[in-house]
């Protein structure tokens, strides 16, 4: 892996066997991903200042992506033109060069089938409808062609049920936790009997253990999204999976993207049509019942095909605006639906340790500027744009900064902003106990007026890229 001074990722190759993939990313003044070209595709976004479609023809300059490119292999090209209103409501979506076999949301998409809610929640779009609880939160999708997907959530808002119908079947997956984190341990049928288990090893492996039949685990790369499934003995089960840069499961066959077969292309990680897919190392519900492909993100739910959530971000200034996903994905996650968090330098040798035990080899090669994994003592992460609408609306609201860590040896798991005090970093602690599998804490490290101000300059420390987290610290 190749990283720029500023610590972002332009290239890597991957080498599976005697297969070598390399990918490429390209990056405007903003930080945002502009250009992707990896295996078959060459991929662009753009986020022009002017000359959109709809309401908001600068929609661009707010983080909105008003277009998109996909070549594969060297053909005609899939262009996909955006239009958005000035709450930065998506309003349609203009495809040409669809592949063959694409679905509802990934061809054209006219004004009149997308529909939003009194709070912003997104109704409808193409032929699938989604409902909400008096809560905000997502509780059913259903599709044209008779797929039906239901969700029982938790005070906590984690999802405890979910009820698939497809084609006329339909079965009930419920889930258990043994810790205050939202990522399930136990996988139960609908009578509440134990189905499987699921374990999180170093490395962010996952297995697989089901009552009856052999385990399964699962491999991820250094994104954290799963590729790579085995047996218990280290014999792979079907074909290696990979994903556009905003999530995407791309066709191992045909190399297609976003058409019900490259939907599916995903390993098969639990019971029923939700599995653990791109980031799937966190373990957030990719839905791929039937049409569907959306990926049940802590508080929201998002879409890969458009690179949005459907929902309004509940965390005022998590993101550029109220609906995007961080337009650089490379570098960046959104894992609760929240706010964007960079994404931590992973120990990559132990990736590589783990998969070589169970003989799976997956040979990630990171180089920085020529000289081994080596980084600058400090590398800088991009200002935030005092420009954005949300920078305008919140450039009087009081933010408090804080610091997650553990609290034995007070590693870095994240810094983050919250305008409703402690509440936000205490909800976070049990994800980064899973982490760091030991207990975590947090601490108040400053108090300031304004999103830009509360978002500064940051710095990654050496201590902590040592330590392999790689978490970003805000100057004092």
């Amino acid at each position: 892996m190749v990283r720029s001074q500023t610590g972002r990722i332009l290239s890597g190759t991957l080498t599976d066997g005697s297969v070598q993939e390399r990918s490429s990313y390209w990056y405007d003044g903003a930080g945002r991903l502009v250009r992707a070209v990896i295996p078959r595709h060459d991929l662009s976004y753009t986020f022009a200042s002017s000359g959109g479609c709809g309401a908001n023809v600068r929609a661009g300059l707010n983080g909105n992506r008003m277009g998109s490119t996909d070549v594969l292999d060297g053909g005609t090209p899939t262009t996909v033109r955006s239009c958005f209103d000035n709450a930065d409501r998506l309003t349609s979506t203009t495809v040409t060069g669809a592949p063959s076999g694409a679905t509802a949301v990934s061809r054209t998409v006219t004004a009149s089938s997308i529909m939003y809610d009194a709070t912003g929640s997104t109704t409808a779009l193409a032929d699938q409808r989604f409902t909400y609880d008096a809560a905000g939160r997502h509780v059913s999708t259903s599709a044209g062609d008779g797929t039906d997907v239901t969700y029982v959530r938790d005070g906590s808002d984690r999802i405890v049920e979910r009820t698939q119908t497809v084609a006329g079947t339909t079965s009930v997956q419920r889930y258990g936790f043994t810790g205050p984190g939202d990522s399930p341990d136990l996988v139960l049928d609908a009578a509440g009997v134990l189905v499987a288990r699921t374990l999180t090893l170093p490395g962010g492996v996952l297995v697989n253990l089901p009552v009856s039949g052999g385990a399964r685990w699962s491999y991820p790369n250094v994104h954290g999204d799963l590729v790579v499934t085995t047996e218990a003995a280290g014999a792979r089960i079907g074909a290696r999976a990979s994903y556009d840069p905003f999530g995407q499961p791309i066709d191992p066959v045909t190399g297609r993207i976003g058409t019900t077969a490259a939907d599916d292309a995903v390993p098969d990680t639990l019971p029923g049509d939700g599995d653990n897919a791109w980031v799937g190392q966190h373990q957030k519900l990719y839905e791929h019942a039937g049409p569907l492909a959306a990926i049940e993100m802590g508080a929201r739910v998002y879409l890969p095909g458009l690179g949005r959530f459907l929902s309004v971000d509940p965390v005022e200034g998590g993101v550029d605006n109220a609906y995007a996903y961080p337009a650089d994905p490379i570098n960046m996650f959104d894992l609760d639906g929240e706010a964007a968090i960079a994404i931590p330098v992973i120990a990559v040798v132990l990736l590589l340790a783990v998969a070589l035990a169970a003989t799976v080899v997956l040979w990630q090669h990171c180089v920085v500027n020529g000289r081994g994994v080596t980084l600058p003592t400090t590398v800088s992460i991009p200002m935030p744009r005092s420009g954005t609408k949300t920078a305008k609306d919140q450039k009087g609201a009081k933010y408090l900064v804080y610091e997650i860590h553990t609290a034995k040896s007070g590693t870095t798991y994240e810094y983050g902003i919250s305008r409703a005090g402690g509440s936000r970093p205490q909800s976070q602690l049990g994800k980064c106990a899973k982490y760091f599998s030991q207990a975590c804490t947090w601490s108040a490290r400053a108090t300031r007026r304004g999103w830009v101000a509360a978002r500064p300059r940051r710095r990654r420390s050496s201590a902590a890229t040592r330590a392999g987290t790689g978490t970003a610290r805000p100057d004092s």
